[in-house]
């Protein structure tokens, strides 16, 4: 009879489970390549990460370059391939926006705010107006008023996305 290590190999799974402890008794999925115990695994690369600090930060900033090239690359063409759906996010976007302006609002102060975020971008970094409660949120869904806005670098704004 196999083990669930060979079992996992013959049908290419990069982990298995025995349910077994681990010599440091964890009871985890196991790398199919040599066996590892995940959990032992993880707490290795924690402490090389707290022991390399330095040369972990420079190849996390290596990798997330990588990624951002490859993901705004792959973004461009699937705007370009399919600009129907693009047009489509951006109207019901746009839809639901309006959806959440009250007639109530200060439509003028709400106003001010993009044009602050346009003279700031004027400095060289790009200012977006971000929804302190999100239009359409998980937790909660804000509306669409001067004191739910404010003016943040595109960065911090794309980093918070939809949340509060």
């Amino acid at each position: 009879m196999k083990g669930a290590r060979e079992l996992a190999k013959q049908e290419g799974l990069k982990h298995y489970f025995t349910g077994l402890p681990c010599k440091h008794g964890h009871i985890d999925k196991r790398q199919t390549s040599d066996g590892t115990c995940m959990a032992c695994s993880r707490e290795k690369s924690a402490k090389w990460t707290l022991l390399n600090r330095e040369k972990y930060l420079e190849l996390k900033a290596v990798s997330n370059d990588k990624r951002k090239h490859k993901n705004q690359a792959y973004a461009r063409m699937w705007r370009q391939t399919n600009p129907e759906k693009k047009n489509a996010i951006e109207a019901n976007r746009r839809a639901s926006k309006l959806q959440r302006t009250p007639v109530w609002g200060n439509h003028s102060n709400i106003k001010m705010f993009y044009e602050v975020a346009e003279v700031l971008s004027r400095g060289g970094v790009l200012f977006h107006v971000d929804h302190i409660i999100p239009l359409k949120g998980k937790e909660a869904s804000g509306f669409h008023v001067e004191n739910n806005l404010q003016v943040l670098p595109w960065h911090q704004n794309l980093r918070k996305g939809n949340r509060l």
